[in-house]
């Protein structure tokens, strides 16, 4: 990978952009799967999520009373004013962007808010729940497009393959949190990993690939999503290899840009 292509892509990842592109993604591959027309509804989503995640990095970097020890947080702390800018734009797209989504999604979208207003309060007095309590939004927000329009009859394999996601969605947060455990003792910032340890954060670890695994095997016999369920299996085998693999700190930043990358793993399903 040359200089200028290294440079691009650590910044895409410094802002976010990898995660917004994969939450894209994944919602297209369950409207795929749950056999829903393509959604304008995809647009809010984009940034909100973007909205989500800066403001968490930015509220991070305004914690840490000096220069950070992540390229992420650092870079946040040189550009706090620049992306508060920026947060304000994309908050005015957000909501202008409502005008094109069904009453359903906007309705799903109010429920998920309020939800993600009183988990926030809940998680300040259960800090370690974060990693568990965001794998489920996440979920829940890309399946928010399909879900909402959707006219299929749900079956256990609809069910399984939701759960699965869900699971795959923990280990990346569990191992970023891992990933991360020495910078963020630095920085004064808190984890799963710092809050519960770090046996417990591998025991989480490889309890979440056990049962990814256990479920991918449950597809497969069901028979209705096995392509789905693979590919949804196969980004878990990606985390834990990079889990398993020598962790050093010149290599963490690329650990983390693969780490989030397995999101767009599910357009293999789309172009299949």
């Amino acid at each position: 990978m040359s200089g200028g292509i290294a440079r691009t892509y650590r910044l895409i990842s410094i802002l976010s952009l990898d995660v917004v592109a994969g939450a894209v993604v994944c919602a297209l591959f369950f409207m795929k799967v749950l056999q829903t027309q393509f959604a304008y509804s995809i647009i809010p989503l984009a940034l909100t999520v973007w909205i989500i995640y800066t403001v968490d990095h930015l509220m991070d970097a305004r914690r840490i009373s000096h220069a950070a020890s992540s390229p992420r947080h650092h870079f946040h702390q040189q550009h706090f004013a620049q992306l508060r800018i920026a947060l304000l734009v994309a908050a005015i797209l957000d909501v202008a962007s409502l005008l094109l989504v069904s009453r359903a999604v906007i309705m799903g979208g109010m429920f998920l808010a309020v939800l993600v207003l009183v988990l926030i309060f809940m998680l300040r007095k259960l800090p370690w729940l974060r990693e568990i309590v965001v794998s489920v939004l996440y979920t829940c927000g890309v399946l928010l497009p399909s879900i909402a329009q959707a006219r299929i009859a749900y079956t256990i394999a609809h069910s399984l393959l939701f759960v699965q996601f869900s699971l795959v969605a923990l280990t990346n947060l569990l191992l970023l949190s891992w990933l991360d455990r020495e910078t963020d003792f630095r920085d004064g910032l808190t984890s799963f990993t710092l809050i519960a340890g770090q046996r417990m954060s591998q025991v989480l670890i490889w309890t979440s690939f056990a049962l990814v695994m256990v479920i991918t095997l449950a597809e497969i016999y069901y028979g209705t999503l096995t392509r789905a369920s693979l590919i949804v299996g196969a980004m878990e085998v990606v985390l834990l290899f990079i889990y398993a693999g020598k962790q050093r700190p010149d290599r963490l930043l690329l650990q983390r840009m693969i780490g989030d990358g397995v999101f767009i793993m599910p357009a293999l399903y789309l172009i299949l």
